[in-house]
């Protein structure tokens, strides 16, 4: 076929404050990890959290995130986990919220903020709504450094800008998770308008809207195994292939609404292209008013990759060639009850 169309108990405390907020360290035995190792799904015998207390920004002083330290920043709480070696949970103290939502931003002179573990890493935030992280249209805002998993959860990430791929996140090593988050306005001169993953990107929950790549992948690009789940990805453009995801392994997408999302090149919302034998799984998903120059909604490409659809609706979208699903030459398609 060469193309198709289709119209805490355990806890034990370490916390010390100076002034009205201060640092905070804290150790959780398994009991009190186990909301964080839920999200993970992997076992671990402690946790240590870090409490971020100022959401002002600058170089990085892992010590004051210590007990009998000073302000705890986010970049200084990354940088206390890059020297322990086990779970970490960061989160922000309550505190900073009480007036209503709240900015972090990065200071680009710092770059952006070094997510280092070898283990696992959970920054959760109080709320899409309430806690704003910002590059400022000038850095990119989260970079792992190592083969670690790395959890965000519960906040916005917003105005990043990479010129290497990922302008709110950018994952050259690792595998990445998100829950509840929202991605939005963020650009890369690379692949991945907001996320860049080389490895395994797990995303649930979460809003894309208006990121822009120069490259592949308006609002992700992944390199290895791609879950989306309950997610809605609208206005994101790529110069190239991908409007909103740009895949280059199998990939799970369920409950998923793709809208109004551009490609230059390759497949509006989802461009797929795979090596052999890999599956993009589509259920009950959307996709609606997407285009791109070949494959208003998806393109799948990839020697014996095939594209299963079930119960999905795909309507209004627009290409040159293809209007909705472009099948490659070597890749097969089964679409069902769509």
């Amino acid at each position: 076929m060469t193309s198709a169309e289709v119209s805490p108990s355990g806890r034990v405390s370490r916390r010390r404050r100076s002034g009205a907020a201060g640092a905070a360290a804290t150790v959780l035995g398994s009991a009190g990890g186990a909301l964080l190792l839920g999200l993970t799904a992997s076992p671990a015998s402690a946790w240590i959290t870090f409490t971020v207390d100022t959401l002002d920004d600058g170089a990085a002083n892992a010590s004051d995130c210590f007990p009998n330290a000073g302000f705890c920043s986010l970049r200084d709480a990354l940088a206390a986990a890059a020297t322990v070696n086990d779970g970490i949970g960061i989160t922000f103290d309550s505190n900073l919220f009480t007036g209503g939502s709240r900015t972090l931003l990065v200071d680009a002179t710092q770059g952006p903020l070094i997510v280092d573990t070898s283990l696992y890493l959970y920054v959760g935030g109080p709320g899409a709504d309430l806690l704003t992280i910002s590059g400022q249209g000038q850095t990119g805002v989260f970079q792992t450094a190592s083969n670690g998993s790395f959890v965000l959860y519960g906040m916005t990430i917003a105005n990043g800008h990479s010129h290497t791929g990922g302008g709110a996140i950018m994952a050259p090593i690792g595998r990445v998770n998100t829950y509840d988050m929202k991605f939005e306005n963020n650009t890369s001169d690379a692949d991945g308008g907001a996320i860049s993953v080389d490895g395994t990107l797990n995303l649930r929950w979460s809003t894309l809207s208006g990121n822009t790549s120069f490259g592949n992948g308006g609002a992700v690009s992944v390199g290895g195994y791609l879950y989306l789940d309950n997610s809605t990805f609208s206005n994101n453009t790529a110069q190239g292939f991908g409007g909103a995801v740009n895949a280059g392994y199998s990939s799970q997408v369920e409950r998923t609404t793709f809208s109004g999302n551009y490609a230059g090149a390759q497949g509006g919302a989802i461009a797929a292209s795979y090596g052999s034998g890999a599956t993009l799984n589509v259920r009950t998903s959307t996709f609606s008013s997407n285009s791109a120059y070949i494959g208003g909604a998806v393109r799948i490409t990839g020697q014996n990759s095939k594209l299963e659809m079930i119960n999905s609706t795909v309507t209004d979208n627009s290409a040159y060639l293809a209007s909705a699903i472009e099948v490659g030459a070597s890749a097969t398609a089964n679409i069902d009850e769509t």
